[in-house]
């Protein structure tokens, strides 16, 4: 997957897949890469889309609201975006998010909430409707009744839900 990502993403096509320094950085529905390039200075997250994702995320609503979300501020600029699912975009330098950094660190809460704020506010039309656990129900029944979900999920998804 990475590789042909590498191949078809034209600000990544000029080097050799050799030259270039990828490292997975995760992702549950995607695989996510971060992608530096010989000179050291530019770095990119690559995200390819996971296996069979087309059947329930729509890459053409994402791709309107990746660059509305950077055009209001609050997400890198989309670099490139294919039709299917394959987006390029500056690497944030920082560590990922956690539910558990979310819950012990106040600043990263208000940081959160100041960026929904200037979202809000941004006047950015978004596409689509997310409803998260009609979406999580979507997500159970693509995976299906034999799949292995992560340690505490069904605590953690009984608390969001009250």
């Amino acid at each position: 997957a990475v590789r042909r990502a590498v191949q078809a993403v034209p600000q990544l096509a000029g080097h050799a897949r050799s030259d270039l320094t990828i490292t997975r950085l995760g992702g549950l529905t995607n695989l996510v890469f971060k992608v530096v390039t010989p000179c050291g200075h530019d770095a990119f997250c690559l995200r390819c889309p996971g296996q069979s994702t087309e059947s329930y995320i729509n890459r053409s609503v994402e791709k309107t609201n990746a660059v509305a979300a950077a055009r209001a501020g609050v997400a890198p600029n989309v670099l490139h975006f294919s039709d299917d699912g394959v987006m390029l975009m500056p690497l944030i330098a920082g560590e990922t998010m956690s539910s558990k950094r979310f819950q012990d660190e106040q600043e990263a809460r208000e940081r959160a909430g100041k960026a929904l704020k200037k979202l809000h506010a941004s006047g950015e039309v978004f596409e689509g409707r997310f409803e998260l656990f009609e979406q999580i129900d979507n997500y159970l029944s693509e995976l299906g009744s034999d799949a292995k979900l992560p340690e505490g999920y069904q605590e953690t998804l009984a608390s969001a839900q009250s």
